[in-house]
């Protein structure tokens, strides 16, 4: 049986949430045969994709310069691969969106299906001259995608009130995030059993920037802080916010209480072994974190940054934007009896058993399907 051609663009190499799901689609299309081309505009030497590279049917091409340049270069990339004919095409960021379905249409990309994702509501995050230049990929291409996922029904409502004219001409449905449970790696590393073995924390992580709420999470852990002496609290990645949030731990005087170690290859133990996981977010696309904690731990917390999450079978919530809010939940679960937590062990499996990667995958090649 020939072997279908895939072809994965995306902006950079690092691993960001919407750059896991793309991740996901290219192991999974490795894992049945097919032939992947990946396309980063930018290289920035993010270690997650680097074992692909084993694979004798994957093949990474780089861009030059930065984010816009490295754009500039795909068109480059579409002359050097115009001979190949790719059964789906896959892409997750409005600018390459956008920019696909303007080379499909001009012949330049020749391509069965090409299949879009939007990873955040763009229309709740950005406005001013940036929101204007999401809207010029939009009206660029969207119109030539085959099928366009959003990760929450609240996302398809914005962008269909956002780009109505071109909305309306387009495949658009709701897909939620998958999790890809063969890939999960728990065996601690030298990185996290420094923390695994001497303390007892909080964990959260994400990239370090104002939507993901950590300056909350910071603060609600001060609440809560005296009276749980023994606990610390972690928070994995890297981002613009690392001063501000240092300053403010410092001026809390959380020095030696609240750790920002940086990016971790690997989470998972880290989730697996800590007294409460959180998400913080003022607002998500869908928090991938989220289901990566679920996979790991059954005490689990999540602020409310998407609507969908409030689906989640006994995940505790509370609103965004609330220090006093989340600090009472925080206490509440770092006290949570065995009872309750086993409970959500039968919830968090059920949840995460339905959006694994080969259902996810399925129910695009059904929209596919749907939309010949």
């Amino acid at each position: 049986m020939r072997s279908n051609r895939i072809l994965i663009m995306l902006p950079s190499d690092e691993l960001g949430g919407a750059e896991q799901i793309l991740r996901m689609i290219a192991s999974y299309h490795l894992s049945i045969g097919d032939e992947v081309y990946i396309y980063f505009g930018v290289k920035r030497i993010d270690d997650g994709w680097s074992n692909l590279d084993t694979n004798k049917n994957a093949h990474l091409f780089y861009g030059k310069g930065g984010n816009i340049s490295g754009l500039c270069y795909s068109f480059i990339f579409m002359l050097k691969v115009r001979s190949f004919f790719f059964e789906r095409v896959y892409s997750s960021n409005v600018y390459y969106n956008g920019i696909l379905g303007f080379y499909k249409k001009c012949g330049i990309l020749r391509a069965k299906y090409l299949i879009g994702r939007e990873s955040t509501s763009i229309f709740e995050r950005y406005s001013g001259a940036k929101l204007l230049m999401y809207k010029f990929f939009y009206r660029l291409g969207y119109k030539n995608l085959d099928l366009l996922i959003c990760q929450t029904e609240f996302m398809k409502q914005q962008l269909q009130n956002g780009i109505a004219n071109i909305a309306r001409n387009i495949n658009l449905q709701v897909l939620h995030n998958p999790i890809d449970l063969r890939s999960i790696i728990t065996q601690p590393e030298a990185q996290s059993e420094q923390f695994i073995n001497r303390m007892k924390y909080i964990v959260s992580a994400g990239r370090l920037i104002k939507e993901k709420g950590f300056d909350i999470l910071i603060n609600a852990f001060h609440k809560i802080s005296n009276k749980y002496k023994d606990v610390n609290l972690i928070i994995l990645g890297e981002g613009k916010e690392r001063d501000a949030l240092q300053k403010n731990v410092y001026d809390l005087e959380l020095n030696a209480r609240v750790i920002l170690p940086g990016r971790f290859d690997n989470v998972y133990p880290l989730f697996k072994h800590a007294k409460l996981c959180v998400v913080s977010s003022r607002i998500e696309g869908f928090p991938n974190t989220l289901l990566q904690m679920m996979s790991q731990n059954t005490n689990v917390i999540s602020t409310l940054c998407v609507q969908e999450i409030s689906n989640i079978k006994g995940l505790p919530t509370c609103y965004p934007n609330d220090v006093n809010g989340l600090a009472t939940l925080m206490d509440e679960n770092l006290l949570d009896n065995e009872e309750n937590l086993n409970e959500r062990v039968k919830e968090f499996a059920a949840y995460l058993g339905k959006n694994n990667i080969e259902s996810y995958m399925m129910s695009i090649s059904k929209y596919l399907d749907t939309n010949d």
